[in-house]
């Protein structure tokens, strides 16, 4: 097994849910549709690029297979725990 020094900030693996707020018109400022995008950020350490379009999801129930589908795109191994 191989050993890495990893700089602080790449020992994580992030992804960002992204949620549209497009056409919407209310009155509040923290309104959002229930869909959007999963997109993994760069960490050059792990070899992590993020995708162009990420994955989208239509409804937050759909939000547990896209973050997983984002995962196995970028070639994460998910274990549980």
């Amino acid at each position: 097994m191989t050993t890495i020094t990893v700089k602080h900030g790449d020992k994580m693996i992030k992804l960002t849910v992204y949620l549209w707020t497009d056409g919407l018109t209310g009155e509040a400022d923290k309104v959002a549709w229930d869909y959007g995008t999963v997109n993994a950020k760069a960490n050059k350490t792990r070899g992590i690029k993020p995708h162009k379009s990420g994955v989208q999801f239509r409804s937050l129930d759909e939000l547990p297979a896209a973050i997983r589908k984002c995962a196995t795109m970028h070639g994460i191994t998910l274990e549980k725990k």
